[in-house]
C-alpha cells in the first residue's frame, strides 16, 4: 500500500502524520489518518470526541484536548503517549466469557476415539460450509433456550459453539484475504 507524502494539509496534526511516515512508520501513519477520518465523519454527525461520555479526556490526556500530541499524565508522575486509536482488548473482551470459552474448547478437544486433538487444530483449516452448518445448529439451540425450550446442550455450550464457529469462519476469511 502506497501512502501519499502529505496526508491532509499543513496543520500540526498532519505534520505529525507526515513525520511518522517519514520515519518509516507508514502503517502507524495510515492508522492515524484513518482514525482521524472516522473522527471527522462522526463529528459531522454531531458526535464530539472530546466531550463524549465514552471518552474522558480530562482523566486520560493533557488538559488541552486541542494539543496535537496527547500525553496521558498520571498522579505518580509517569506519562504515556495517548491510547487514542489503539485497540482496547481489555475493554472489548470479557475475561469471564474467554474463560468459559476456553473450558468449552478444552472439553471439545477430546475426540470420539478418546484422543486429544491439539488446541489449535481448527486453524489448519475447516471449510466455511462446515462452520456455517455447525454455527446454525448452535444458533438454533440458543434460540430454543431463548424461547424457553430445550436445546441439544446447555445455553452456555450453545453460545460457545456460536463463538467458535463465528471465529473459525472469520479466521478463514482473514486467511483467504491475506493470500
Amino acid at each position: 500500500m502506497t501512502l501519499a507524502t502529505n496526508y491532509f494539509c499543513d496543520c500540526d496534526e498532519c505534520k505529525v502524520l507526515n513525520a511518522a511516515a517519514d520515519e518509516g512508520r507508514r502503517k502507524e501513519a495510515f492508522v492515524l489518518r484513518k482514525f482521524r477520518a472516522e473522527v471527522e465523519a462522526e463529528a459531522a454527525q454531531g458526535y464530539d470526541l472530546f466531550t463524549s461520555p465514552v471518552v474522558n479526556w480530562e482523566k486520560d490526556v493533557a488538559d488541552n484536548p486541542k494539543d496535537t500530541v496527547r500525553i496521558r499524565k498520571f498522579e505518580s508522575g509517569a506519562s504515556r503517549d495517548t491510547d487514542l486509536g489503539k485497540l482496547d482488548f481489555e475493554g472489548f473482551l470479557s475475561p469471564l466469557v474467554l474463560l468459559e470459552f476456553g473450558r468449552y474448547m478444552h472439553l471439545h478437544r477430546i475426540q470420539s476415539d478418546n484422543t486429544l486433538r491439539e488446541s489449535d487444530n481448527w486453524q489448519k483449516g475447516i471449510p466455511k460450509t462446515e462452520y456455517m452448518k455447525s454455527l446454525l445448529r448452535h444458533v438454533m439451540d440458543v434460540w430454543l433456550f431463548h424461547r424457553e425450550h430445550i436445546g441439544r446442550e446447555t445455553m452456555k455450550q450453545a453460545l460457545c459453539g456460536v463463538l467458535f464457529n463465528t471465529m473459525g469462519y472469520l479466521h478463514t476469511i482473514l486467511i483467504e484475504e491475506d493470500k
